[in-house]
């Protein structure tokens, strides 16, 4: 419903009179790095750090949990530092597309365009954006090894930004459908942590459910 919101808005009822601009101009963008595997003292802390890899299969918009921790010394290795919740993730290498918006503070390894929305646009647009236009970001990236899009070519992309109301309308429209969506992630994680909890007791026999008739 949200990009078909989108299409209508942004691409079908496009306006001349919009500004013509590049994403660099509108979002702040941000790259990550991975700390050294060699150092034990980086790594299993109590911080996030996300690869492409968490999104792999990963179908919904929002990102809660990553597969991987850093400490403290680990994230000192990473200039970007933790990307604020609300910023959108995109995959920038083998594959170029993943896309996901952060519920956590979260540190990124260097196959990840961070985009942090502190410009005017909204981080639900910027999503939707990237789906609209992920023809465009492939089709910009390059590597004789395996497809990348640079930050800086990322940054580089042109688009048409509609007025400051009409973007407002829009993010009022949509934010509706983002919140829904987020509230069913949140149950499905809860559900699905208490069937992986509930689930080895059951087998083991450690729990068992009682029937109406052994009650009686």
């Amino acid at each position: 419903m949200a990009e078909t919101l989108f299409r209508q808005w942004f691409v079908e009822e496009a306006q001349d009179g919009w500004q013509t601009t590049t994403v660099g101009e509108v979002v702040s963008i941000k790259g990550g790095t991975t700390p050294s595997t060699k150092e034990p003292r980086y790594w299993d802390g109590n911080i996030y750090w996300s690869t492409p890899r968490d999104l792999s299969n990963h179908t919904a918009v929002f990102l809660f949990e990553t597969e991987r921790t850093i400490t403290e010394e680990g994230l000192g290795q990473i200039g970007s530092g933790l990307m604020p919740i609300g910023t959108v993730l995109l995959s920038s290498r083998a594959p170029i597309g993943y896309l996901a918006i952060i519920e956590i503070p979260v540190a990124i390894n260097q196959g990840y365009i961070g985009i942090v929305c502190d410009r005017g646009v909204s981080n639900y647009f910027m999503y939707l954006w990237c789906k609209s236009n992920m023809e465009e970001i492939k089709n910009a990236g390059n590597g004789s090894t395996f497809e990348e899009i640079s930050k800086s070519s990322f940054k580089a992309l042109e688009m048409r930004i509609a007025n400051a109301e009409r973007l407002s309308s829009f993010d009022g429209s949509v934010a509706p459908i983002f919140k829904k969506i987020q509230t069913n992630q949140i149950q499905i994680l809860t559900l699905e942590k208490l069937r992986d909890t509930l689930l080895p007791k059951l087998k083991s026999g450690e729990v068992r459910v009682r029937y109406a008739s052994e009650a009686a």
